[in-house]
């Protein structure tokens, strides 16, 4: 009898131990990595730029160590791999609004898009307050151009994140709003 017991008791421990993993949610590392390689794009020709020709992107996003703060960055390139222009964005996901991100398709964008079927992620600040810092450098002949770039740090409060394709973008969202909730950010009131 106190062999059954202790049968039974074991059983119902391993049970608990087993469903408990199959349940839990993904950690801030875990989510953070795939959001990080959903966006991460390195793509030749995947651009138009004003004159018609053909351009390269790379897009990379990085963490703080406590995966809450994160800087996106944005690469433009001509087709002889010289950088035209590098957009810096940072956000802190405890003033993200979760309710507000969204996806579209990239090409719902202003900027022409050539061969990609890329998506987009779209996060407001809570109340949609300006506090996504924001900087474009731009480049003449792969050299900074100074008197374009003197001014060019901002806030602003929408961060808008390219996807590999319109398929993952929705994944993306999924995972952008669980890393929020578990930095502290939180819906508006009403």
């Amino acid at each position: 009898m106190k062999s059954l017991k202790k049968l039974t008791t074991l059983s119902l421990s391993l049970i608990v131990i087993v469903s408990s993993n199959v349940f839990a949610e993904p950690t801030k590392k875990e989510t953070y990595d795939f959001i990080a390689n959903k966006t991460a794009i390195n793509a030749d020709g995947a651009w138009f730029n004003t004159s018609g020709d053909h351009e390269g992107i790379s897009t990379k996003l990085t963490a703080s160590e406590d995966m809450c703060r994160l800087t996106y960055t944005t690469e433009i390139y001509d087709s002889s791999k010289r950088l035209l222009s590098s957009e810096i964005e940072e956000i802190d996901l405890k003033q993200a609004n979760p309710k507000t991100i969204e996806y579209a398709k990239a090409t719902d964008l202003t900027l022409n898009f050539y061969r990609r079927n890329f998506g987009l992620v779209r996060i407001d600040t809570f109340e949609k307050k300006p506090l996504i810092s924001y900087k474009k450098i731009v480049t003449e002949q792969g050299k900074i151009n100074s008197s374009y770039n003197k001014d060019s740090t901002r806030n602003k409060s929408l961060l808008q994140l390219l996807t590999q394709d319109y398929d993952s973008a929705q994944r993306v969202v999924k995972a952008f709003k669980h890393l929020v909730s578990l930095c502290g950010g939180k819906d508006e009131l009403f």
